[in-house]
């Protein structure tokens, strides 16, 4: 048969993401899904799922996507600076 000589991951894509439902698009609010692309080569990126749905007329007018891992080093970096800004001054960060 075919189909037996393709590699199968466990659900599909193998471990989920950390961020897997909770990522939105910024431009249209829809729910960005985690996909591997560039040429069969393992690149996990959030694309929003709002973008090239059937009928042609798109909810979303650009591709919107980023990488996993920007995504999570975004996230990190930013969770470090609200850190600091914590064990500075609590209250700069109130306001």
């Amino acid at each position: 048969m075919v189909r037996d000589n393709v590699k199968r991951y466990p659900d599909g894509w193998g471990e989920p993401r950390p961020l897997t439902r909770l990522v939105f698009c910024a431009g249209c609010g829809g729910k960005c899904y985690c996909h591997r692309l560039i040429n069969g080569k393992k690149i996990p990126t959030f694309v929003c799922g709002n973008y090239g749905k059937i009928p042609i007329v798109t909810k979303c007018q650009s591709r919107h996507a980023i990488s996993a891992e920007v995504l999570q080093t975004l996230i990190s970096t930013t969770l470090n600076e609200v850190k600091k800004i914590i064990e500075i001054d609590e209250s700069e960060l109130i306001e």
